[in-house]
């Protein structure tokens, strides 16, 4: 493998990596992004006469990263430091790939540091607007009744849109009130609970409104759209971003934005962070922590607002801001 890899050059590495990639199951979308990414490392190696991956050094990979703030998307804007931060996260991936095959003889993230960056807080909803987004939907409106049982599923458990959308009706138990999540990221199966009310509006549309669709019996999926098939992710996605836009809580954001909201409102309500990481599907409760982080600003926010030592603070600010100006004046 080392040789063929050394004898084709980057771009070949990187098809190879891919079809790696592909057969430990990572998905489409993942696999894109990874060779859009490596793409831009490839284009930029080219110029500086690196052809092969065996004439990398880590000076390549220093100079790479000093690049990255002068790169600009096909928008003409330049990369955020966290898409930057991706972009090297991937060439790594395929560099330590890369290594194990013995094309190259260093380990990328041994010497060659990643760029610091702080992952921003993920947007959320407060309890409120979470019910006001609910309130929004006509449930006697054509599909109402679904659009209820979908935003209610999502919020029950904060599953993904790609998982609501895949959702089939063996995988339902809602005498007990649980839901099977067959095959979520990572390939990993796990058992989530339902809220009463997601019970409740999932039944209303399995037994009134998803019968109607002229080929509901073609399909196992739970959730079908108007033309009577199964969604898709980015379906599931839309549906949520047309309620925000129409209740104007957000011009962004779609279901993973009740995902986000679910797991801090749990957490700020005093569940255990392994509950949401299990609930969630995270491998890592590294990924989970960031909950951590929205609950800790809210905490700052309202303890600046309340704390008698901050207000007492902003009354003397307040009166010493007024003498200045009765010296001023006088």
């Amino acid at each position: 493998m080392d040789e063929i890899l050394q004898q084709h050059g980057l771009k070949q590495c990187l098809e190879a990596f891919i079809e790696d990639c592909r057969s430990r199951d990572y998905s489409e979308g993942t696999l894109a992004g990874y060779r859009k990414d490596i793409s831009v490392f490839i284009r930029w190696a080219w110029q500086q006469n690196v052809v092969t991956a065996d004439q990398l050094t880590r000076d390549h990979l220093t100079a790479y990263q000093l690049y990255l703030p002068q790169h600009h998307t096909r928008s003409g804007k330049p990369l955020k430091p966290l898409t930057q931060k991706t972009y090297v996260l991937r060439l790594y991936a395929m560099l330590r790939w890369l290594t194990r095959q013995g094309t190259i003889s260093f380990n990328p993230a041994d010497q060659t540091p990643l760029p610091s960056v702080e992952k921003p807080l993920p947007d959320v909803l407060s309890e409120g607007e979470v019910q006001q987004l609910i309130a929004a939907i006509d449930v006697q409106a054509p599909f109402g009744v679904r659009d209820r049982a979908i935003i209610e599923t999502l919020y029950a458990n904060g599953m993904r849109g790609l998982e609501a959308a895949r959702l089939t009706l063996e995988d339902l138990s809602l005498e007990s009130g649980w839901v099977m999540i067959q095959q979520g990221k990572w390939k990993k199966d796990r058992r989530v609970p339902l809220t009463d009310t997601a019970v409740y509006w999932i039944s209303e549309y399995l037994d009134y409104e998803r019968v109607k669709a002229k080929r509901a019996k073609e399909y196992q999926e739970v959730f079908l759209t108007a033309q009577g098939i199964p969604y898709q992710s980015k379906g599931i996605s839309f549906l949520v971003s047309r309620y925000l836009k129409q209740t104007g809580l957000r011009t962004k954001g779609g279901s993973h934005l009740l995902r986000h909201s679910i797991a801090t409102h749990m957490l700020q309500n005093g569940a255990d962070i392994r509950y949401i990481q299990q609930m969630l599907g995270h491998s890592s409760l590294l990924s989970t922590q960031v909950y951590t982080r929205v609950q800790d600003a809210a905490l700052k926010d309202v303890h600046d607002k309340t704390h008698p030592a901050r207000i007492k603070s902003i009354q003397n600010n307040a009166l010493i801001k007024r003498d200045n100006t009765d010296d001023a004046e006088a």
